[in-house]
């Protein structure tokens, strides 16, 4: 996976609030934690280091301090994914 879009954000969102552990805030699976807004437009996937921000009409904003430390997200969604998905 290269790239993150909309409804594979949107999919591992899904598939962590169904699978995953209540958290502090949210719900957290195999390292990655999900969250959302009170109004439930966005909703964020983060494992700690990166974070996605899924907007209201699929937009995508990212938060990553690498291109290393966001190929490494990448990887853990797309395992996620596979895993539960």
């Amino acid at each position: 996976m290269e790239k993150l879009d909309s409804r594979t954000a949107l999919l591992a969102f899904q598939i962590i609030t169904d699978k995953g552990e209540k958290a502090e805030e949210g719900f957290s699976l195999d390292g990655l934690t999900a969250t959302s807004a009170i109004d439930g437009y966005t909703v964020q996937l983060t494992d700690g280091t990166v974070s996605v921000t899924v907007m209201f009409h699929h937009s995508i904003a990212f938060d990553t301090p690498s291109n290393r430390a966001t190929k490494h997200f990448l990887s853990r969604v797309e395992k996620l994914i596979k895993k539960h998905g």
